[in-house]
């Protein structure tokens, strides 16, 4: 067992039985959503692949620009509502254009069976991410292993959840992003800059990973991945007689109109004017930025990346499933809790750890009650809907950023300072 581990093992299970319980509570109404959304978003990724093969971008189509007999736009605020004469017609949002390339096989199979090839990816995809979680677990004792788990379960069930109910990319993308790690630790940049480029049909998610591969000095892996991405935009540019780089300018546009960050929308926006969105994400990306450089050193590049995961659901438009991919932090944080470097620590970032943990889990209790009294009509949400609009973004913004600055970097220099010495007795 590690050092450092001073938890009481009943407190551990109480406190692991409360987590299961409030993320079982708080998935309760991501699961009835998710009954009533029946895989809507496969289903608009299939309908822009079958808009593409007849030549017409399905970005104009959600534009407004362009009408055609068999699809519409996806519904906006910032447009009129869909009439009811198009109200039959095949749903389309828009995705990078690379993505039109990578799934170009969606507008030649039956639906049926693209689901079913989704489902095995998704099996296939949290076979990786448990069997890479219980590798690092392996060393802990069971109730230290027990709450470990809890703690990812309560964090990340509800948006397991609801990529399920959605039929969405979120748990993919997540074990990309395991396979990019693992690929940058054993040195295979080919490989890494493939999940990359995969993981960038979301760029929401994947376009912050830059700044660590940036300071990791991975030039190799960043040319590779932005190549295949403008190779595979070639393709959707000739079907729609269109410019490659028209094509990549109109990727900041297909977010804006659903971008609802509360500190933008609602904090900066009466400020600053329309202008608050721009500000806000380039201030999370120079946050994101400073948060890899101070990591640079770290020989595990799923701790060079945590920046990334702290930052992406917060800087620009971000839905709940695609906050899978935070399970390194979760992952992470767990492990301090039960003492996993914790020798390392001051008792002054103890202290820090151990306030940061009981705001989250009074937060997730809390806000998992809130959750389950209105999936079960218990009382009427309208009017505080700003919780269940800040649940995840208090998670990230108000305790992560004290765990990841003031708590895990003393524990990565010790780690890189123990390497370096092994290193040097090698030589």
């Amino acid at each position: 067992m590690q050092k450092g581990i001073t938890m009481n093992r009943k407190v551990l299970y109480m406190l692991s039985a409360v987590l299961v319980l409030s993320g079982l509570a708080f998935s309760v109404r991501t699961f009835i959503d998710g009954l009533e959304h029946r895989g809507c978003d496969l289903m608009m990724r299939i309908n822009e692949v079958q808009c593409a093969h007849t030549g017409v971008n399905p970005f104009d189509v959600w534009e407004r620009n362009v009408t055609t007999e068999r699809f519409r736009g996806y519904d906006r605020g910032d447009k009129a509502p869909v009439s009811t004469e198009d109200a039959h017609k095949l749903v389309v949002h828009a995705y990078p254009p690379w993505h039109t390339t990578y799934c170009w096989f969606y507008g030649w199979l039956p639906r049926p069976i693209t689901t079913a090839l989704l489902g095995v990816v998704y099996g296939i995809s949290l076979v990786f991410l448990v069997g890479a979680i219980r590798r690092r677990l392996l060393p802990l004792g069971t109730a230290e292993r027990v709450f470990v788990w809890s703690w990812i379960i309560a964090m990340l069930l509800t948006d397991l959840v609801s990529c399920f109910g959605c039929l969405q990319y979120g748990l993919p993308l997540a074990a990309l992003a395991l396979l990019m790690y693992e690929s940058l630790d054993k040195g295979r940049d080919g490989f890494a800059a493939v999940c990359w480029a995969l993981m960038m049909i979301k760029p929401q998610v994947g376009l912050l990973f830059f700044f660590p591969l940036l300071f990791g000095k991975k030039y190799k892996v960043i040319l590779l991945a932005g190549a295949i991405c403008f190779i595979a935009t070639l393709w959707p540019a000739w079907v729609y007689h269109e410019s490659p780089i028209e094509l990549i300018l109109q990727v900041p546009k297909i977010g804006m109109p659903y971008n609802q960050e509360p500190v933008a929308s609602k904090v900066l926006a009466p400020v600053i004017g329309k202008s608050a969105t721009f500000v806000w994400a380039v201030a999370c990306a120079s946050i994101c930025a400073v948060g890899a450089w101070m990591f640079r050193k770290s020989d595990r590049w799923l701790v060079r990346t945590l920046p990334v995961a702290w930052i992406f659901p917060l800087w620009t438009y971000s839905q709940i499933h695609d906050q899978l991919a935070t399970w390194s932090l979760a992952l992470v944080w767990g492990m301090l809790i039960v003492g996993v470097g914790r020798e390392c620590l001051s008792p002054s970032a103890r202290k820090v750890l151990g306030v940061c943990t009981g705001i989250e889990i009074v937060w997730l209790v809390f806000s998992s009650v809130w959750h389950f009294c209105v999936a079960i009509h218990f009382f009427n949400p309208s009017g505080h809907g700003w919780i269940y609009v800040t649940a995840k973004t208090l998670q990230a913004w108000t305790v992560i950023p004290a765990v990841l600055f003031v708590v895990l970097l003393p524990v990565e220099r010790a780690r890189c300072a123990v390497h370096a010495g092994e290193e040097l007795r090698k030589s």
